[in-house]
């Protein structure tokens, strides 16, 4: 049996048990793990990370990297190994920040995901009991309470004072008050008042939930889809340096076959003596320093960001971030955390108490 209901917002409770072949206390340990089976883990599926070895090979796909490498080459042929050396270490210099920045940028979402509640309490066998998140199924029965994470999508089937945080979702930071009334086909996700989603959280209240979606079948699984579908393009400035580096290797090559040519031809130069100056002009003409000097501006630029709480996965995105000449937003114009953290209680007649902790993590101390 794998069932998922369309529209649970437009259907009563009881509609909904009965197409989900359910009841209000919950599943079975044996029909849940059924269920498991056919629905597959609560999860959303990862984009495959790239391994270490494709990450240092990717930092060397860039035309101005192949020039320096030929240059590189040519000078080593030539005898000018001290040239040849710097080059080298230009060009690894330059692969070595660029990796390092892309892989801390993966450590750092790698750990995001860390910080995702991973359990849920549950009615199974008619007893409230706590699973991992992951073996949510349709049709089980969730308790959801005051700053609880929502682990699926579901049907509010009994609340009381309910309110959760949508921001995630809908981008509204107030609490959404919840009701058990149903709602028309066509109403729009943020107005779905009797439904709760994954990735969202309980600010407050308490509800019982039937289980009407999981993993890639929630409303977050359908923006993970649809975001996986996105055709990743080369950034303004991949093209532009891009442009230029080829427009470098053409002027390059062709000054030096010019020379060449002249030389040979009008001069009468000996060939060794002219194909040696040939090669030293087309070596000279290549900017070894110039993927330094551009890896390094934007490696201090991506630094900044990071250390104002902004990943940047690869750093040509600053020169992209850079180029903004307006930021459109929603609501009152203003980008926030979405959270408050208490730092002190002042009781009238006794000492005062500092809190720590920060934001929505339930760990710190009274002092």
């Amino acid at each position: 049996m794998k069932k998922y209901i369309k529209y649970p917002h437009s259907l009563k409770v009881k509609e909904i048990l009965n197409e989900l072949v359910a009841n209000r206390n919950g599943l079975t340990n044996k029909d849940a793990k059924e269920r498991l089976t056919a629905y597959g883990p609560n999860k959303i599926p990862e984009g495959k990370s790239i391994s270490i070895f494709l990450l240092i090979l990717k930092q060397f796909k860039s035309w101005l990297v192949i020039i320096l490498i030929i240059a590189a080459i040519i000078s080593w042929f030539v005898g000018h190994v001290l040239d040849t050396w710097v080059i080298i270490a230009v060009v690894f210099i330059n692969a070595g920040i660029g990796f390092l920045q892309e892989y801390r940028a993966d450590k750092a979402i790698a750990s995001l995901r860390k910080m995702i509640v991973k359990t849920a309490k549950v009615l199974r066998d008619e007893k409230l009991i706590t699973v991992l998140s992951s073996q949510l199924v349709p049709g089980d029965v969730l308790v959801l309470e005051e700053g609880d994470s929502i682990p699926a999508d579901g049907r509010i089937m009994q609340s009381k004072n309910f309110r959760t945080i949508e921001a995630s979702l809908t981008g509204e930071s107030l609490p959404v008050s919840k009701k058990e009334e149903i709602y028309p086909n066509k109403t729009v996700l943020a107005d779905r008042k009797n439904m709760v989603w994954k990735s969202t959280f309980v600010a407050g209240g308490y509800a019982k939930v039937v289980v009407t979606g999981t993993g890639i079948k929630t409303a977050i699984g359908d923006i993970s889809e649809t975001l996986g579908k996105i055709e990743v393009k080369r950034t303004n400035f991949m093209k532009k340096t891009d442009v230029l580096a080829k427009h470098m290797s053409i002027i390059a090559i062709s000054s030096a076959v010019l020379i060449f040519l002249i030389g040979y031809f009008y001069r009468h130069f000996e060939i060794e003596e002219i194909l040696l100056i040939s090669i030293a002009a087309l070596v000279a003409a290549v900017p070894e320093g110039l993927p330094a000097v551009i890896s390094i501006v934007l490696a201090i630029g991506a630094n900044r960001m990071a250390k104002r709480n902004a990943i940047v996965r690869e750093f040509t995105a600053t020169e992209t971030l850079g180029a903004v000449t307006a930021i459109l937003t929603d609501k009152t114009g203003t980008l926030t955390q979405n959270s408050l953290t208490v730092r002190k209680v002042f009781i009238s007649g006794t000492s005062d108490y500092t809190v720590t902790g920060v934001g929505w993590f339930p760990v710190g101390n009274f002092i």
